[in-house]
């Protein structure tokens, strides 16, 4: 299994639209949200320079989209989503362990978010990452090195 990133771009607004449904719509309704492709677009607010999406073997998996934030000196995962067919595969935390693996290299934090009813907190903390905080609909997340 060949995992790539290759720079999102307009032209895969649909995929993302229909991903973000696959992927978040069930904790999206339950925190009273609402799945239509306009809520989707609002949504996405897309920041293309940031955005990635997800390769196995050159077909598109998922999206993720990261930002360094130069004045926290943090790296902070904004989103990630795998596609349902290729969930179970390790990708999240393939492409998790490339950010810790950055962020020791950079001797910068690394910080993500995560819905609280969303079970990847289960994998995020797995990782090494600790609760810092929270809002009404989420935790947030810091990476603490074991070392």
């Amino acid at each position: 299994m060949k995992l790539s990133l290759r720079k999102a771009l307009p032209s895969d607004i649909e995929y993302l639209v229909e991903l973000r449904t696959l992927t978040m719509g069930e904790y999206i309704i339950q925190l009273g949200g609402s799945t239509s492709r306009a809520a989707a677009l609002r949504n996405l607010d897309f920041e293309f320079d940031h955005a990635k999406i997800i390769q196995v073997d050159d077909e598109d998996a998922g999206f993720h989209r990261v930002i360094f934030n130069q004045e926290k000196n943090e790296i902070y995962l904004d989103l990630i989503q795998v596609h349902p067919k290729f969930q179970g595969k390790g990708i999240a935390s393939q492409l998790i362990q490339r950010l810790i693996d950055e962020a020791e290299e950079k001797q910068c934090g690394l910080a993500l978010s995560a819905f609280k009813i969303n079970p990847a907190q289960d994998l995020y903390k797995r990782m090494g990452f600790v609760q810092v905080g929270e809002t009404d609909d989420e935790y947030l997340f810091e990476y603490r090195s074991a070392s």
